[in-house]
């Protein structure tokens, strides 16, 4: 829905300029056929409704989208009103001061447009009730009206003449109408039904209920209203004559109502623009036909330039390339104590200048450096970023210590630049290929000839970019997810990754992403990408070309737990002494949630299911009926306030964490001591259950430990090893898709 208020909006922006248009040409043709605005009005109409367009480079829309869709999805802000100064102004203000998650809520543009979408969808329901409720209340009023002849009523109810009805369209007239009159009005109301303005008015106020935000629509709804009454008046006066328009002009003062609220229907004689009427009615001349064929003409040109969408600014040069100096392939012909000149008729009044250091623009009012390099080996003119206007497109070498070769394109028209590089990794260069017209770039290792790929030099998504590198040579790097939002990842590069060097935090747009698993928050994500970091904080990455998870978050279980009537019970860790107990549990353990999470609803745990259990002897404890043993479960109170035995000369105890199913046993292996575990009945393991390792011949961690799980024909389903290194002393915790160690501790 949001995407749909979005397209609307975009919409009718495009329509207001051409409604201002309309308000002019309105004026500009006063002597022509009115029938002319009215097809000028259709013409703003096709505008508010249709949703695509072509494109022609005779368009002047200035934009078809001055809101992007970036504006939901975020993170960032910007429009594109298709006027380059307006857009530099406020994107340049936007940039620093709006991104999500940082100097505005996280998922901002989204719940702003969602909250703009509620709005809209109420001023439409709005609108269709009152419709709604005034064609009901119109109907009653004639209800009563009785047939004067053919489709023509009157009714004492009826104070003006007016048409209702969209299919079989009524006229509807008061009862102390004379003669002359009720002539003129009823070759009126014929007309507007020949001219099937019963149905152009309420499609005005359909797309009046769709735009309704739009001030601009309010005026041209009004406006067609009257128009329709012009066009309809001098379809009917143009075969009368002097005294019969005079006559005309009674019955429009006669039959004139005052309507405060404009409304789909009727089409009334007398509701709209009387005094302006009988002036066009006295004041009819019968047009020049030059008048009506330039009249048409205009509505022509208009459909043409309003109707279609502006040409996409182009992503690349258009083919014209003009090569001012280029040293990269003769470098002993660079003088590095001279300079070039150049002029370009697009820039009247400014001198481009090159020293091998620097480049500069020279005016009237002085000199502006433009960039520095050691030194700038070329530089070519072309319409890179699509205005029209040629940039300025540069190789040069740069640095201290680690000096590289960058490429930069410099919009003098606007005032910014653009730089494509990789410092220590990479070296671009630019060059002309004269085969195709276009400008290339080489990417080779640093500071080797070696080359890694080329491609045509494209602007995309306000940063340089390269058509046609192949996928194999894209820069890749590894991150943590930090957070996840509606369209991207906020990311952290992995310790290492050059990355980290140039922003420790990274938005990530979500796309090209392998379709599963689905990364979550502290998973380790491998981002293939273009190799350009746009500048900001946090930084962003442009063009994404693949992600995929590499390793997921290491997730540590809770202790094991149960919920039994409302209270929440967790593991001591200990066994329960008590020998004479009755033999009725008094509930049993139903079901589970993962390990990770805590049991919520009465008789679930988070380790498995089928556990008898009956009330301890101690307040706030339970016990459990497990794998033949009973294991004491108290509240966090309870297990701060009892005092468990000693277990300092115990063993240190773990348990397993059964990870997949068709398990049947469990064979386990140290290198003094071995033993085993399978349910007594036979049964196989569920998934989630937990096994106890304990009392193997006194050892106080698993080092050295093997786990080996069989299936029910004796299959080795998985295997789990335990390196005997220091690191595993003590607590130990190990995780795996099939399984999981942890020290109950």
């Amino acid at each position: 829905m949001n995407e749909l208020f979005l397209k609307i909006i975009n919409m009718s922006i495009s329509a207001s300029g051409l409604v201002l248009v309309v308000l002019i040409l309105r004026f500009v043709l006063k002597k022509a056929p009115k029938w002319v605005n009215i097809l000028l009005w259709g013409i703003v109409a096709i505008r508010l409704i249709c949703p695509f367009s072509f494109e022609s480079a005779l368009s002047l829309i200035p934009s078809a989208e001055t809101f992007p869709e970036k504006v939901i999805s975020g993170p960032s802000f910007d429009v594109q009103t298709g006027i380059t100064p307006v857009d530099n102004r406020i994107n340049d203000y936007l940039g620093d001061r709006y991104f999500e998650g940082v100097t505005v809520p996280a998922n901002n543009g989204n719940n702003i447009m969602t909250i703009l979408t509620i709005v809209w969808t109420i001023g439409i329901l709005l609108l269709v009730a009152y419709t709604v409720i005034s064609y009901w209340r119109l109907r009653r009023k004639v209800d009563t009206a009785v047939r004067y002849k053919d489709n023509i009523f009157q009714s004492e109810n009826v104070k003006s003449p007016f048409v209702l009805g969209i299919i079989k369209p009524r006229i509807y007239l008061p009862f102390n109408m004379n003669g002359q009159d009720l002539e003129h009005v009823v070759a009126h109301e014929q007309a507007h039904i020949h001219r099937k303005d019963h149905w152009w008015k309420p499609f005005g106020f359909l797309l009046l209920t769709i735009h309704w935000f739009n001030p601009l629509v309010w005026l041209a709804y009004v406006l067609l209203c009257r128009d329709i009454e012009l066009a309809c008046d001098e379809k009917v006066i143009k075969e009368l004559g002097n005294e019969q328009r005079a006559d005309y002009t009674q019955a429009l003062v006669a039959c004139s109502v005052n309507r405060r609220m404009i409304a789909a229907c009727p089409l009334a004689f007398g509701e709209v623009g009387v005094k302006d009427r009988v002036k066009s009615v006295m004041n009819y001349k019968k047009p020049a036909f030059w008048g009506v064929v330039l009249a048409v003409i205009v509505c022509v040109f208009v459909a043409v330039c309003f109707l279609t969408n502006p040409v996409t600014k182009n992503n690349g040069t258009d083919g014209t390339v003009t090569e001012w100096f280029d040293y990269l392939e003769t470098p002993d012909e660079m003088v590095w104590d001279g300079r070039l000149e150049i002029n370009l008729p697009e820039f009247p009044g400014v001198t481009f200048r090159w020293y091998p250091e620097k480049m500069e623009a020279v005016t009237e009012e002085g000199i502006v450096p433009l960039f520095h390099g050691m030194p700038i080996w070329n530089t070519y003119f072309c319409d890179l970023t699509g205005d029209r206007i040629p940039d300025l497109c540069s190789t040069y070498t740069f640095g201290s210590g680690i000096i590289d070769s960058r490429i930069i394109i410099y919009d003098y028209a606007n005032g910014a630049s653009y730089e494509l590089s990789d410092r220590g990794y990479f070296d671009f260069t630019l060059r002309f290929n004269e085969a195709d017209g276009y400008l290339y770039v080489d990417k080779t290792k640093y500071n080797t000839d070696e080359l890694v790929e080329t491609g045509r030099l494209v602007f995309k998504n306000n940063s340089i970019q390269i058509e046609g590198f192949s996928n194999e040579a894209h820069q890749v790097f590894r991150a943590e997810i930090l957070e996840i939002h509606d369209g991207h990842y906020l990311v952290k590069p992995v310790e290492g990754s050059w990355e980290l060097n140039s922003a420790d935090r990274i938005v990530v747009p979500i796309s090209n992403a392998h379709p599963s698993p689905e990364p979550e928050i502290g998973n380790v994500i491998e981002i293939e990408y273009s190799g350009e970091i746009l500048e900001s904080y946090p930084a962003q990455i442009a063009d994404v070309y693949g992600i995929k998870l590499i390793r997921k978050a290491e997730t540590w279980d809770l202790i094991p737990m149960v919920m039994v009537n409302g209270t929440l019970y967790l593991d001591t860790g200990h066994e329960s002494t008590i020998e004479a107990r009755c033999g009725v549990m008094d509930g049993e353990i139903t079901s589970q949630v993962d390990g990770s999470k805590q049991p919520t609803v009465d008789d679930q745990s988070n380790f498995g299911t089928g556990y008898g259990y009956q009330y301890g002897a101690t307040e706030g404890t339970i016990e459990l009926f497990m794998n033949g043993k009973w294991w004491i479960f108290a509240t966090e109170e309870a297990r701060q306030a009892i005092l468990f035995p000693s277990t300092e000369n115990e063993p240190s105890k773990f348990y397993l964490t059964i990870g997949s199913e068709g398990v049947k046993s469990i064979k386990l292996s140290m290198p003094n001591s071995s033993g085993g575990f399978e349910n007594a009945d036979g049964s196989l393991l569920k998934k989630g259950e937990r096994i106890w390792l304990e009392n193997l011949d006194g050892y106080t961690d698993l080092r050295g430990l093997t786990i080996t799980a069989l299936g029910e024909n004796g299959e080795i389903i998985w295997t789990a090893s335990i390196p005997d290194e220091e690191e595993n002393k003590g607590f130990t915790h190990l995780v795996n898709d099939d399984w999981e160690i942890t020290n109950i501790e």
